[in-house]
């Protein structure tokens, strides 16, 4: 990935919730902007957690599933 392209990934972290077995945890993940965004759906992937397959997508109802109702707005 170019210095240029930095623009279209983004890291993430999300707290585990409270009261589960996930409560300790952090879980690190992308977000991942196609070069057309807005106009196409961005794609979100995991990182390694122990909890989860790693490197995969996570499907989201919208974006991955149903593409042809991403609205850019």
């Amino acid at each position: 990935m170019s210095k240029g392209d930095a623009i279209f990934e983004w890291q993430n972290a999300i707290r585990g919730s409270a009261d589960t077995e996930f409560e300790a945890g952090i879980y690190h993940g992308r977000i991942q902007l196609p070069a057309e965004y807005p106009f196409q759906h961005p794609s979100f992937l995991r990182s390694p957690s122990g909890h989860f397959e790693t490197q995969t997508e996570i499907f989201l109802s919208i974006p991955n599933h149903h593409p042809e109702h991403w609205q850019p707005s």
